[in-house]
């Protein structure tokens, strides 16, 4: 009988952005292993690994977004740290609504992924029209840190506004968090319970203020309203 884990995680922010969820989270220093054969499920994204097991270390989030990236349909799986030498099968789920924007019908949709800031090429699914899923075998040992669905003959722009593009320090912090980055951007920081702390322009921001413990930053660049989250600490 094949074992089936499945995650479902409510995500952090329920006010204000509806467009990002962190679903997994695996903090520094453990990590989950995955046993061949066994089918991994966070949130519309499913991993059966076939040959060997898949491990997933921390630090470690998987996070969708509704975020479209290039020509993408809104529904875009992020991984902070990618996934590597993965064989087996991967299932994309996905919604009709989210593929209104790219004009694009069930039987024209390819799967993308992103290994650091490199999207692949087009990698042809096998499609269920019933189940709106997208399936593909990978036989030999891949890896990647995002993962999309698109039409067919498309070419998927690599955003500037990517992880290594900003870099956030120091973290964990006593008194203030620095954003470097050339972009313009705006800051965003939310307590766990989804409320507004501060919002901010500045790249250096002061937290001291704030009780020691975890918080979540968004940093939009205010250019393209792309946005990246990091988990920081107060200590």
């Amino acid at each position: 009988m094949k074992t089936i884990i499945k995650i479902f995680v409510i995500p952090m922010l329920l006010v204000g952005f509806s467009n990002y969820a962190q679903d997994l989270s695996i903090i520094n220093g453990t990590s989950l292993k995955v046993l061949t054969g066994t089918n991994f499920y966070v949130n519309g994204l499913s991993l059966t690994p076939t040959n060997t097991d898949l491990v997933l270390a921390g630090p470690m989030e998987i996070s969708k977004s509704t975020v479209p990236v290039g020509e993408s349909i809104g529904r875009v799986y992020t991984l902070t740290s990618p996934i590597t030498n993965f064989e087996g099968d991967l299932i994309f789920f996905y919604e009709d609504s989210e593929l209104a924007a790219t004009g694009a019908s069930e039987s024209d949709l390819v799967l993308r992924l992103k290994d650091g800031v490199t999207w692949s090429t087009d990698l042809v699914p096998t499609g269920d029209s019933t189940l709106n899923t997208l399936k593909y075998t990978f036989l030999s040992p891949t890896n990647f840190s995002a993962v999309t669905a698109r039409k067919s003959g498309i070419t998927l722009s690599t955003n500037k506004f990517n992880k290594l593009a900003v870099e956030i320090y120091p973290n964990p912090t006593v008194s203030a968090v620095n954003i470097k980055t050339e972009l313009t951007t705006e800051a965003i920081i939310y307590n766990n319970l989804g409320q507004v702390l501060l919002k901010t322009n500045e790249k250096n921001i002061d937290v001291s203020p704030f009780n020691a413990g975890t918080y979540l930053l968004i940093v939009k660049d205010t250019e393209s309203n792309t946005i990246n989250s990091y988990k920081i600490i107060k200590i």
